[in-house]
């Protein structure tokens, strides 16, 4: 203990410069070009060196940012229900299992490790050939043409995430119940309560750690889609979301406007930073003690 007391500066130092120039210098400097008409290469001799607000006032009167904005919002709430749903109903069914409970848990969370690109071509695939040309044929089914119409897109962009996600989120969950103390479930049904009584009123107060790390897990991660998002559509159809946005403003456009990509990537990040913390901090007042 005395050595790691001895050379804790020599350990953490390295550690930390690397944070420093990985993560800090970067979105200080990303935040700094926010301000100046930065094209990636050059800044724009045409604009003042500092603009002030002009970037962020540009992003705001950009209809397209604002449009997959909400489109990203939408996406969130969706993954929410379907994925907090499912992660905690694979749970209850698996922790039901008498046998085989390794062999399920370790198969739902195989697509947990399939890489953003590598699914999106996959669930391309699937939704372009499999659903739109072999099983659902019809113009009238749902299912056909998933990705050339937005309304249908988000559903299919929200079954992919849960397929890649669910299987995590059932391991946390599943965590948290073999963690509940079996003498309050045999309490409870001493004095009554049925199934739904148990969940409602034992089960689910014990299980809001877990639902506070899916949330914050399903609601970042959301968010921050880009690589499935490209894979999957290429920002076509409407269906771009807020990390491909931004790409396509600083990367695609002609103009290469990254100070306008820039203030959307800061303004995305206090999004994100408010809603998850005011989530946690939420969900945090109501866990129980065991």
């Amino acid at each position: 203990m005395n050595i790691y007391k001895k050379n804790f500066y020599w350990i953490v130092i390295p550690a930390m410069l690397i944070f420093f120039v990985v993560m800090i210098l970067p979105f200080l400097l990303g935040f700094a070009y926010s301000f100046m008409p930065w094209r990636g290469t050059y800044f724009d001799p045409n604009e003042p060196m500092f603009m002030g607000l002009t970037n962020y006032v540009r992003l705001f009167s950009n209809p397209e940012l604002l449009r997959s904005f909400a489109y990203t919002f939408e996406l969130v709430v969706i993954s929410i229900v379907l994925q907090i749903g499912l992660g905690l109903a694979l749970a209850l069914a698996v922790s039901k299992l008498t046998y085989g409970k390794g062999i399920f848990r370790s198969a739902l969370f195989l697509p947990n490790f399939i890489g953003g690109i590598v699914l999106g071509y996959i669930f391309a695939f699937v939704f372009n050939q499999l659903f739109s040309e072999v099983l659902f044929t019809s113009e009238d089914s749902f299912f056909n043409y998933m990705l050339q119409d937005r309304s249908k897109h988000i559903w299919a962009m929200s079954m992919m995430l849960a397929w890649q996600s669910v299987g995590y989120l059932m391991i946390i969950f599943l965590s948290s119940l073999n963690s509940i103390p079996k003498h309050l479930m045999e309490a409870a049904t001493i004095d009554g309560a049925n199934s739904f009584q148990r969940f409602r009123h034992v089960t689910l107060p014990l299980l809001m750690p877990a639902i506070t790390i899916s949330l914050f897990v399903t609601v970042s991660g959301t968010f921050k889609v880009f690589d499935q998002n490209l894979a999957l559509t290429n920002g076509n159809y409407d269906t771009t979301l807020i990390s491909l946005e931004i790409y396509k403003i600083a990367v695609r456009d002609s103009k290469h406007d990254y100070g306008v990509a820039q203030a959307a990537a800061f303004i995305f990040f206090l999004v994100i930073a408010a809603i998850t913390i005011s989530q946690v901090a939420y969900t945090k007042k109501r866990e129980v003690e065991m």
